[in-house]
């Protein structure tokens, strides 16, 4: 008998979200009420989701399936008149963390033993210290780009970002 849990990266995960099926954004994408009071022209929120199912007992380890999505949050936003192929490319950076978060997650989950008195804390251990890990660099990221304007610390970043993804894989 398969047991299934999901568990969301957010206490946000009443708001609705989309899944990204190829992984690019289009400023289409952005459906949410734009921040009045904000000073950015754009805000990609993000959430990762994962659920698994025991498909094995063996002695005192379990093995699990496991499958972990990465879904743009419907209250994601821009203003309609920044919307700049150079502006959507820095959105994309902060998007493409959370496909960050997804490959790594499953690649760390997938190569530990997971033992049966802990198995579900071991995985939101994981999961926890790896979305932490991509936090931290995604505010590096907007403060290395200064949210887009330093052009050649974009253009490392985009860099950067394009290599994780490929060494995630």
């Amino acid at each position: 008998m398969p047991m299934i849990f999901t568990v969301a990266v957010q206490a946000q995960d009443t708001i609705p979200y989309k899944v990204i099926t190829d992984g690019k954004l289009k400023w289409s994408d952005y459906t949410g009420e734009v921040d009045k009071y904000s000073t950015y022209w754009a805000t990609t929120y993000w959430n990762v989701h994962y659920k698994y199912k025991i498909v094995q007992f063996h002695h005192d380890t379990v093995t699990i399936d496991l499958q972990v999505w990465p879904a743009l949050q419907e209250n994601s936003w821009a203003l309609p008149d920044k919307e700049t192929t150079e502006l959507l490319q820095h959105e994309q950076g902060h998007y493409d963390f959370a496909l960050l978060l997804t490959l790594e997650f499953k690649k760390e989950a997938d190569s530990t033993t997971l033992l049966m008195n802990n198995y579900n804390r071991k995985l939101d251990s994981i999961f926890n210290a790896t979305l932490n890990n991509i936090q931290q660099m995604e505010i590096q990221y907007d403060n290395e780009t200064n949210h887009m304007w330093n052009r050649p610390a974009q253009k490392r970043w985009n860099d950067k970002i394009a290599d994780m993804l490929k060494a995630a894989e």
